[in-house]
């Protein structure tokens, strides 16, 4: 795996492995073998481009292309009051 700026490649195709961030990691998950059960998607991206044929994910917040600043910030302060809550709204999805 080659990395850059954060995001990870694969050597051999070249493809978008990971993306590390300061608040959250990104994993592309036809990258791996076997896909985590546990983890719950928290948001989808680029849904403009969803074939006809596929569902939005229930629960998940919708983002027609990549998310902005102000919406990211407004999920985390989301987040965070959640977790004081004591519920958690985010997971490594």
């Amino acid at each position: 795996v080659s990395t850059y700026g954060g995001r990870s490649f694969c050597p051999t195709c070249g493809g978008r492995v990971t993306s590390v961030g300061e608040e959250e990691a990104e994993v592309m998950l036809g990258s791996l073998d076997v896909a985590p059960t546990e983890l719950e998607p928290k948001y989808e991206l680029w849904t403009v481009r969803r074939e006809h044929w596929l569902q939005p994910l229930p629960g998940a917040h919708q983002f027609g292309h990549d998310r902005t600043e102000g919406e990211a910030a407004d999920e985390g302060e989301a987040r965070i009051a959640a977790e004081g809550d004591g519920e958690s709204t985010r997971s490594a999805a």
